[in-house]
């Protein structure tokens, strides 16, 4: 989220600094619901300490499942 690399307090930070807040094009939306709150959070916590190793593709499947919204805010996209 803050293009560290890293998730970490900061990432959390950014969240929380949004909290509550609805619209569109908010940062601590990570999972593109439209409002910043909880689940956004909780998102972040579960992958604190994950770095972004490799560059998110910029292909449909990364770009249009909210599911990988964060590994590409991340840099990441997670292949199975």
């Amino acid at each position: 989220m803050t293009g560290d690399g890293i998730v970490n307090i900061f990432d959390l930070v950014e969240v929380a600094s949004q909290f509550g807040q609805s619209g569109e094009n908010l940062s601590g939306d990570v999972n593109s619901d439209g409002t910043v709150n909880i689940f956004d959070l909780v998102e972040i916590a579960s992958h604190f300490g994950e770095e972004a190793v490799v560059a998110a593709p910029t292909d449909g499947f990364c770009a249009t499942h909210a599911r990988f919204r964060l590994a590409q805010q991340l840099g990441i996209c997670y292949t199975f």
